[in-house]
Protein backbone atom coordinates (compact mmCIF):
# COMPACT_ATOMS: atom_id res chain seq x y z
CA UNK A 1 0.00 0.00 0.00
CA UNK A 2 1.45 3.37 -1.08
CA UNK A 3 2.03 5.91 1.71
CA UNK A 4 0.04 9.13 1.95
CA UNK A 5 1.59 11.65 -0.41
CA UNK A 6 1.16 15.40 -0.76
CA UNK A 7 -0.78 16.75 -3.72
CA UNK A 8 1.38 17.43 -6.76
CA UNK A 9 1.22 21.21 -6.61
CA UNK A 10 3.95 23.61 -7.71
CA UNK A 11 4.97 26.96 -6.27
CA UNK A 12 8.16 27.65 -8.19
CA UNK A 13 9.13 30.58 -10.43
CA UNK A 14 6.45 32.22 -12.58
CA UNK A 15 8.20 31.17 -15.77
CA UNK A 16 7.90 27.53 -14.80
CA UNK A 17 4.25 27.96 -13.80
CA UNK A 18 3.59 29.37 -17.26
CA UNK A 19 5.50 26.44 -18.74
CA UNK A 20 3.37 24.00 -16.71
CA UNK A 21 0.15 25.54 -18.04
CA UNK A 22 1.48 25.50 -21.59
CA UNK A 23 2.55 21.87 -21.18
CA UNK A 24 -0.93 20.90 -19.97
CA UNK A 25 -2.48 22.44 -23.09
CA UNK A 26 0.06 20.71 -25.34
CA UNK A 27 -0.58 17.31 -23.75
CA UNK A 28 -4.31 17.54 -24.33
CA UNK A 29 -3.71 18.38 -28.00
CA UNK A 30 -1.80 15.15 -28.74
CA UNK A 31 -3.72 13.20 -31.43
CA UNK A 32 -3.11 9.67 -30.10
CA UNK A 33 -1.38 7.66 -27.39
CA UNK A 34 1.88 7.28 -29.31
CA UNK A 35 2.13 11.00 -29.99
CA UNK A 36 1.23 11.73 -26.37
CA UNK A 37 4.08 9.57 -25.03
CA UNK A 38 6.57 11.37 -27.24
CA UNK A 39 5.11 14.77 -26.28
CA UNK A 40 5.38 14.01 -22.55
CA UNK A 41 9.06 13.16 -22.91
CA UNK A 42 9.84 16.15 -25.13
CA UNK A 43 8.21 18.59 -22.71
CA UNK A 44 9.71 16.98 -19.59
CA UNK A 45 13.28 16.99 -20.91
CA UNK A 46 12.91 20.52 -22.31
CA UNK A 47 11.63 22.13 -19.10
CA UNK A 48 14.15 20.55 -16.74
CA UNK A 49 17.10 20.78 -19.13
CA UNK A 50 17.67 17.03 -19.47
CA UNK A 51 19.45 15.31 -22.34
CA UNK A 52 16.88 12.55 -22.73
CA UNK A 53 14.17 10.71 -20.85
CA UNK A 54 12.12 7.56 -20.58
CA UNK A 55 8.44 7.10 -19.84
CA UNK A 56 7.63 3.74 -18.25
CA UNK A 57 4.06 2.49 -18.32
CA UNK A 58 2.89 0.06 -15.65
CA UNK A 59 1.30 -3.17 -16.85
CA UNK A 60 -1.83 -3.45 -14.64
CA UNK A 61 -1.69 -7.27 -14.74
CA UNK A 62 1.99 -8.00 -14.08
CA UNK A 63 3.16 -4.77 -12.49
CA UNK A 64 6.12 -4.76 -14.90
CA UNK A 65 7.30 -1.65 -16.73
CA UNK A 66 7.73 -0.96 -20.44
CA UNK A 67 9.33 2.14 -21.94
CA UNK A 68 10.31 3.57 -25.31
CA UNK A 69 13.44 5.74 -25.02
CA UNK A 70 13.50 8.46 -27.66
CA UNK A 71 16.66 10.23 -28.78
CA UNK A 72 16.23 12.17 -32.01
CA UNK A 73 14.87 9.67 -34.54
CA UNK A 74 16.21 6.68 -32.58
CA UNK A 75 13.88 4.63 -30.39
CA UNK A 76 14.91 1.86 -27.98
CA UNK A 77 12.33 -0.25 -26.11
CA UNK A 78 13.20 -1.62 -22.70
CA UNK A 79 11.28 -3.74 -20.23
CA UNK A 80 11.73 -4.04 -16.48
CA UNK A 81 10.35 -6.64 -14.11
CA UNK A 82 8.23 -5.44 -11.21
CA UNK A 83 10.31 -3.63 -8.57
CA UNK A 84 13.51 -3.73 -10.60
CA UNK A 85 15.72 -0.65 -10.83
CA UNK A 86 14.89 2.90 -9.83
CA UNK A 87 11.85 3.04 -12.07
CA UNK A 88 10.49 -0.12 -10.46
CA UNK A 89 11.14 1.31 -6.98
CA UNK A 90 9.30 4.55 -7.78
CA UNK A 91 6.40 2.60 -9.31
CA UNK A 92 6.03 0.56 -6.10
CA UNK A 93 6.56 3.32 -3.51
CA UNK A 94 5.07 6.27 -5.35
CA UNK A 95 7.98 8.45 -4.18
CA UNK A 96 10.36 10.37 -6.46
CA UNK A 97 14.08 9.62 -6.59
CA UNK A 98 16.80 12.17 -7.41
CA UNK A 99 20.41 11.05 -7.87
CA UNK A 100 23.29 13.43 -8.72
CA UNK A 101 25.79 10.62 -9.53
CA UNK A 102 24.13 7.49 -10.93
CA UNK A 103 27.08 5.08 -10.75
CA UNK A 104 27.79 6.05 -7.15
CA UNK A 105 24.29 4.97 -6.07
CA UNK A 106 23.80 1.19 -5.49
CA UNK A 107 20.14 1.43 -6.52
CA UNK A 108 21.07 2.38 -10.07
CA UNK A 109 20.89 -0.50 -12.58
CA UNK A 110 23.57 -0.02 -15.28
CA UNK A 111 22.13 -2.78 -17.49
CA UNK A 112 19.90 -0.27 -19.31
CA UNK A 113 22.96 1.77 -20.23
CA UNK A 114 24.60 -1.44 -21.43
CA UNK A 115 21.56 -2.16 -23.62
CA UNK A 116 21.26 1.32 -25.11
CA UNK A 117 24.94 2.34 -25.18
CA UNK A 118 24.17 5.52 -23.25
CA UNK A 119 26.09 6.77 -20.19
CA UNK A 120 23.89 8.05 -17.37
CA UNK A 121 25.38 10.69 -15.06
CA UNK A 122 22.45 12.14 -13.09
CA UNK A 123 18.79 11.27 -13.04
CA UNK A 124 15.39 12.24 -11.68
CA UNK A 125 12.51 9.78 -11.48
CA UNK A 126 8.92 10.71 -10.57
CA UNK A 127 5.68 8.70 -10.46
CA UNK A 128 2.66 9.37 -12.65
CA UNK A 129 -0.43 8.93 -10.50
CA UNK A 130 -4.03 8.81 -11.74
CA UNK A 131 -6.93 10.53 -10.00
CA UNK A 132 -7.33 7.69 -7.51
CA UNK A 133 -3.69 7.90 -6.45
CA UNK A 134 -2.45 4.72 -8.11
CA UNK A 135 0.76 4.81 -10.14
CA UNK A 136 0.14 4.34 -13.87
CA UNK A 137 3.66 5.14 -15.01
CA UNK A 138 7.09 6.51 -14.16
CA UNK A 139 8.80 9.48 -15.78
CA UNK A 140 12.59 9.43 -15.79
CA UNK A 141 14.87 12.20 -17.06
CA UNK A 142 18.61 11.76 -17.48
CA UNK A 143 21.69 13.95 -17.43
CA UNK A 144 20.85 17.56 -16.71
CA UNK A 145 22.89 19.70 -19.09
CA UNK A 146 23.89 22.23 -16.38
CA UNK A 147 24.80 20.59 -13.07
CA UNK A 148 22.52 18.11 -11.32
CA UNK A 149 18.76 17.99 -10.90
CA UNK A 150 17.57 20.03 -7.88
CA UNK A 151 14.51 20.19 -5.64
CA UNK A 152 12.75 22.67 -7.95
CA UNK A 153 13.21 20.30 -10.90
CA UNK A 154 11.67 17.55 -8.80
CA UNK A 155 8.67 19.65 -7.74
CA UNK A 156 8.08 20.85 -11.29
CA UNK A 157 8.31 17.33 -12.75
CA UNK A 158 5.90 15.93 -10.13
CA UNK A 159 3.32 18.59 -11.03
CA UNK A 160 3.92 17.95 -14.71
CA UNK A 161 3.60 14.20 -14.08
CA UNK A 162 0.15 14.69 -12.55
CA UNK A 163 -0.96 16.45 -15.75
CA UNK A 164 0.64 13.75 -17.89
CA UNK A 165 -1.13 10.98 -15.93
CA UNK A 166 -4.53 12.58 -16.60
CA UNK A 167 -3.71 12.93 -20.30
CA UNK A 168 -2.55 9.28 -20.43
CA UNK A 169 -5.72 8.07 -18.75
CA UNK A 170 -7.86 9.99 -21.23
CA UNK A 171 -5.85 8.80 -24.24
CA UNK A 172 -6.09 5.18 -23.12
CA UNK A 173 -9.86 5.43 -22.70
CA UNK A 174 -10.21 6.96 -26.17
CA UNK A 175 -7.95 4.29 -27.67
CA UNK A 176 -9.94 1.51 -26.03
CA UNK A 177 -13.18 2.96 -27.37
CA UNK A 178 -11.75 3.30 -30.89
CA UNK A 179 -10.44 -0.27 -30.74
CA UNK A 180 -13.84 -1.54 -29.59
CA UNK A 181 -15.58 0.35 -32.40
CA UNK A 182 -13.11 -0.98 -34.95
CA UNK A 183 -13.58 -4.56 -33.75
CA UNK A 184 -17.35 -4.12 -33.87
CA UNK A 185 -17.09 -2.78 -37.43
CA UNK A 186 -14.85 -5.66 -38.53
CA UNK A 187 -17.25 -8.08 -36.83
CA UNK A 188 -20.14 -6.62 -38.82
CA UNK A 189 -18.14 -6.91 -42.05
CA UNK A 190 -17.33 -10.56 -41.31
CA UNK A 191 -20.98 -11.28 -40.47
CA UNK A 192 -21.96 -9.72 -43.79
CA UNK A 193 -19.41 -11.88 -45.58
CA UNK A 194 -20.71 -15.07 -43.96
CA UNK A 195 -24.26 -14.04 -44.82
CA UNK A 196 -23.40 -13.34 -48.48
CA UNK A 197 -21.26 -16.47 -48.94
CA UNK A 198 -24.38 -18.61 -48.67
CA UNK A 199 -25.48 -17.45 -52.12
CA UNK A 200 -22.41 -18.43 -54.22
CA UNK A 201 -22.07 -21.61 -52.14
CA UNK A 202 -25.60 -22.53 -53.14
CA UNK A 203 -24.68 -21.91 -56.76
CA UNK A 204 -21.59 -24.09 -56.48
CA UNK A 205 -23.63 -26.96 -55.06
CA UNK A 206 -26.28 -26.57 -57.76
CA UNK A 207 -23.84 -26.54 -60.67
CA UNK A 208 -21.95 -29.49 -59.16
CA UNK A 209 -25.21 -31.46 -58.92
CA UNK A 210 -25.96 -30.77 -62.58
CA UNK A 211 -22.48 -31.90 -63.62
CA UNK A 212 -23.00 -35.21 -61.82
CA UNK A 213 -25.85 -35.96 -64.22
CA UNK A 214 -25.47 -37.13 -67.81
CA UNK A 215 -25.64 -33.55 -69.10
CA UNK A 216 -25.10 -32.64 -72.78
CA UNK A 217 -21.89 -30.72 -73.63
CA UNK A 218 -23.68 -27.36 -73.89
CA UNK A 219 -25.13 -27.68 -70.36
CA UNK A 220 -21.79 -28.88 -69.01
CA UNK A 221 -20.08 -25.81 -70.49
CA UNK A 222 -22.67 -23.54 -68.83
CA UNK A 223 -22.12 -25.31 -65.50
CA UNK A 224 -18.35 -24.90 -65.73
CA UNK A 225 -18.79 -21.19 -66.50
CA UNK A 226 -21.18 -20.91 -63.56
CA UNK A 227 -18.72 -22.63 -61.21
CA UNK A 228 -15.98 -20.23 -62.25
CA UNK A 229 -18.33 -17.28 -61.75
CA UNK A 230 -19.25 -18.39 -58.23
CA UNK A 231 -15.59 -18.93 -57.33
CA UNK A 232 -14.78 -15.43 -58.58
CA UNK A 233 -17.63 -13.97 -56.53
CA UNK A 234 -16.35 -15.68 -53.40
CA UNK A 235 -12.85 -14.37 -54.13
CA UNK A 236 -14.22 -10.80 -54.44
CA UNK A 237 -16.08 -11.18 -51.15
CA UNK A 238 -12.90 -12.22 -49.35
CA UNK A 239 -11.00 -9.35 -50.99
CA UNK A 240 -13.67 -6.94 -49.77
CA UNK A 241 -12.82 -7.84 -46.16
CA UNK A 242 -9.14 -7.11 -46.77
CA UNK A 243 -10.09 -3.81 -48.43
CA UNK A 244 -12.27 -2.97 -45.45
CA UNK A 245 -9.42 -3.54 -43.00
CA UNK A 246 -7.00 -1.51 -45.13
CA UNK A 247 -9.13 1.50 -46.04
CA UNK A 248 -12.74 0.98 -45.03
CA UNK A 249 -15.55 -0.12 -47.28
CA UNK A 250 -16.31 1.88 -50.44
CA UNK A 251 -18.80 1.74 -53.30
CA UNK A 252 -17.08 1.19 -56.65
CA UNK A 253 -19.26 2.58 -59.45
CA UNK A 254 -18.66 1.93 -63.16
CA UNK A 255 -20.67 1.62 -66.37
CA UNK A 256 -22.01 -1.94 -66.42
CA UNK A 257 -24.42 -4.10 -68.41
CA UNK A 258 -27.47 -4.64 -66.20
CA UNK A 259 -28.96 -7.22 -68.56
CA UNK A 260 -25.85 -9.40 -68.36
CA UNK A 261 -25.95 -8.99 -64.58
CA UNK A 262 -29.57 -10.20 -64.42
CA UNK A 263 -28.96 -13.04 -66.90
CA UNK A 264 -26.05 -14.37 -64.83
CA UNK A 265 -28.05 -13.96 -61.62
CA UNK A 266 -30.95 -16.00 -63.03
CA UNK A 267 -28.59 -18.76 -64.22
CA UNK A 268 -26.80 -18.97 -60.88
CA UNK A 269 -30.00 -18.86 -58.82
CA UNK A 270 -31.54 -21.52 -61.03
CA UNK A 271 -28.66 -23.85 -60.19
CA UNK A 272 -28.69 -22.91 -56.50
CA UNK A 273 -32.44 -23.48 -56.00
CA UNK A 274 -32.93 -26.43 -58.35
CA UNK A 275 -32.90 -28.93 -55.49
CA UNK A 276 -35.47 -26.85 -53.58
CA UNK A 277 -38.15 -26.98 -56.25
CA UNK A 278 -37.85 -23.27 -57.07
CA UNK A 279 -38.18 -22.38 -60.76
CA UNK A 280 -36.14 -19.22 -61.44
CA UNK A 281 -37.24 -17.25 -64.50
CA UNK A 282 -35.95 -14.20 -66.38
CA UNK A 283 -38.74 -11.66 -66.83
CA UNK A 284 -39.12 -9.90 -70.20
CA UNK A 285 -37.57 -6.45 -70.60
CA UNK A 286 -34.10 -4.94 -71.00
CA UNK A 287 -32.36 -2.25 -68.97
CA UNK A 288 -29.12 -1.59 -70.86
CA UNK A 289 -26.08 0.02 -69.26
CA UNK A 290 -25.87 2.24 -66.16
CA UNK A 291 -23.25 3.49 -63.73
CA UNK A 292 -23.62 1.14 -60.73
CA UNK A 293 -21.68 -1.00 -58.30
CA UNK A 294 -22.42 -4.29 -60.08
CA UNK A 295 -21.06 -6.44 -57.27
CA UNK A 296 -23.34 -4.67 -54.78
CA UNK A 297 -26.41 -5.01 -57.03
CA UNK A 298 -25.70 -8.72 -57.38
CA UNK A 299 -25.68 -8.98 -53.58
CA UNK A 300 -28.99 -7.13 -53.52
CA UNK A 301 -30.63 -9.52 -56.02
CA UNK A 302 -29.22 -12.56 -54.20
CA UNK A 303 -30.63 -11.39 -50.87
CA UNK A 304 -34.07 -10.65 -52.34
CA UNK A 305 -34.08 -14.00 -54.15
CA UNK A 306 -33.12 -15.91 -51.01
CA UNK A 307 -35.92 -14.21 -49.09
CA UNK A 308 -38.31 -15.15 -51.88
CA UNK A 309 -37.16 -18.79 -51.91
CA UNK A 310 -37.60 -19.02 -48.14
CA UNK A 311 -41.18 -17.80 -48.59
CA UNK A 312 -41.84 -20.87 -50.79
CA UNK A 313 -41.03 -23.86 -48.55
CA UNK A 314 -42.88 -26.22 -50.92
CA UNK A 315 -41.30 -24.73 -54.05
CA UNK A 316 -42.69 -22.26 -56.56
CA UNK A 317 -41.74 -19.64 -59.12
CA UNK A 318 -39.18 -16.85 -58.70
CA UNK A 319 -39.00 -14.08 -61.29
CA UNK A 320 -36.06 -11.69 -61.69
CA UNK A 321 -36.19 -8.76 -64.09
CA UNK A 322 -34.85 -5.37 -65.12
CA UNK A 323 -36.15 -2.82 -67.59
CA UNK A 324 -36.13 0.86 -68.40
CA UNK A 325 -39.32 2.81 -67.81
CA UNK A 326 -40.49 6.31 -68.77
CA UNK A 327 -43.54 6.71 -66.51
CA UNK A 328 -44.24 7.97 -63.97
CA UNK A 329 -40.62 9.18 -64.39
CA UNK A 330 -37.61 7.95 -66.38
CA UNK A 331 -35.62 5.32 -64.55
CA UNK A 332 -34.52 1.69 -64.22
CA UNK A 333 -36.64 -0.89 -62.44
CA UNK A 334 -35.13 -4.08 -60.97
CA UNK A 335 -37.41 -6.56 -59.28
CA UNK A 336 -37.68 -10.00 -57.71
CA UNK A 337 -41.13 -11.61 -57.50
CA UNK A 338 -42.02 -14.85 -55.73
CA UNK A 339 -45.16 -16.98 -55.58
CA UNK A 340 -44.81 -17.57 -51.86
CA UNK A 341 -46.95 -17.03 -48.79
CA UNK A 342 -46.98 -13.23 -49.06
CA UNK A 343 -47.12 -10.69 -46.24
CA UNK A 344 -49.78 -8.98 -44.21
CA UNK A 345 -49.96 -5.14 -44.32
CA UNK A 346 -48.33 -5.01 -40.87
CA UNK A 347 -45.42 -7.23 -42.00
CA UNK A 348 -44.97 -5.11 -45.13
CA UNK A 349 -44.89 -1.88 -43.11
CA UNK A 350 -42.41 -3.37 -40.65
CA UNK A 351 -40.17 -4.48 -43.52
CA UNK A 352 -40.14 -1.05 -45.17
CA UNK A 353 -39.43 0.56 -41.80
CA UNK A 354 -36.25 -1.50 -41.54
CA UNK A 355 -37.36 -4.21 -39.14
CA UNK A 356 -36.40 -7.11 -41.38
CA UNK A 357 -38.44 -10.19 -42.22
CA UNK A 358 -40.09 -12.35 -39.60
CA UNK A 359 -40.08 -16.01 -38.76
CA UNK A 360 -36.69 -16.99 -40.21
CA UNK A 361 -35.15 -19.37 -37.68
CA UNK A 362 -31.75 -19.44 -39.40
CA UNK A 363 -31.65 -15.83 -40.57
CA UNK A 364 -28.84 -13.44 -39.66
CA UNK A 365 -30.98 -10.31 -39.71
CA UNK A 366 -28.55 -8.70 -42.18
CA UNK A 367 -30.22 -9.27 -45.56
CA UNK A 368 -32.77 -6.46 -45.56
CA UNK A 369 -30.29 -4.02 -44.06
CA UNK A 370 -27.83 -4.84 -46.87
CA UNK A 371 -30.58 -4.28 -49.47
CA UNK A 372 -31.54 -0.89 -48.04
CA UNK A 373 -27.91 0.27 -47.83
CA UNK A 374 -27.27 -0.68 -51.48
CA UNK A 375 -30.42 1.05 -52.69
CA UNK A 376 -29.57 4.22 -50.76
CA UNK A 377 -26.00 4.24 -52.12
CA UNK A 378 -27.43 4.17 -55.67
CA UNK A 379 -29.85 7.02 -55.05
CA UNK A 380 -32.77 4.65 -55.50
CA UNK A 381 -35.94 3.71 -53.69
CA UNK A 382 -37.71 0.50 -52.69
CA UNK A 383 -41.24 -0.70 -53.24
CA UNK A 384 -42.82 -3.82 -51.75
CA UNK A 385 -46.05 -5.27 -53.17
CA UNK A 386 -47.49 -8.22 -51.29
CA UNK A 387 -50.63 -9.81 -49.91
CA UNK A 388 -51.22 -12.99 -47.87
CA UNK A 389 -51.24 -16.01 -50.19
CA UNK A 390 -50.43 -13.89 -53.27
CA UNK A 391 -46.64 -13.76 -53.14
CA UNK A 392 -44.32 -10.76 -52.85
CA UNK A 393 -42.62 -8.44 -55.31
CA UNK A 394 -39.75 -6.20 -54.20
CA UNK A 395 -38.85 -3.53 -56.75
CA UNK A 396 -35.82 -1.26 -56.81
CA UNK A 397 -36.01 2.02 -58.74
CA UNK A 398 -32.72 3.54 -59.89
CA UNK A 399 -31.94 6.82 -61.71
CA UNK A 400 -31.92 6.34 -65.53
CA UNK A 401 -28.14 6.65 -65.81
CA UNK A 402 -27.32 5.06 -62.47
CA UNK A 403 -25.16 6.92 -59.96
CA UNK A 404 -24.04 10.37 -61.26
CA UNK A 405 -20.36 10.97 -61.96
CA UNK A 406 -18.47 12.39 -58.97
CA UNK A 407 -20.08 10.03 -56.45
CA UNK A 408 -17.39 7.34 -56.72
CA UNK A 409 -15.90 5.53 -53.75
CA UNK A 410 -18.34 6.83 -51.16
CA UNK A 411 -17.94 5.21 -47.70
CA UNK A 412 -20.38 2.38 -47.13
Amino acid sequence: MAPDLPAAGYEGPRSRLDALVAASVALNAAPDLGALLRRILDLATEHVGAERGALFLVDPETGGLTADIFHGEEVARIRLARGRGLAGEVAETGRPVRIPDAYADPRFDPSVDATTGYRTRSLLVVPLRHRGGGVVGVLEVLNKRAGAFDADDEAFLEAFGAQAAVALETARLVEERVRAERLAAVGTAVARLVHDLRNPLGGLKGYAALLEQEAPPELRARCVAGLRRQAERMHRMLESILDYVRRGDAWLYAQDDLDRLVDETVADLGAAFAQEGVDVRRAPGRAGHARVDAHALRRLLDNLARNGAEAMPEGGALEVGARRVEAPAPGIRLWVRDSGVGMSPRQRERLLAGGGSEGKADGTGLGWGIVKAIVAAHGGRLEVHSAPGAGTEVAVWLPPGGVPEGDADQPR
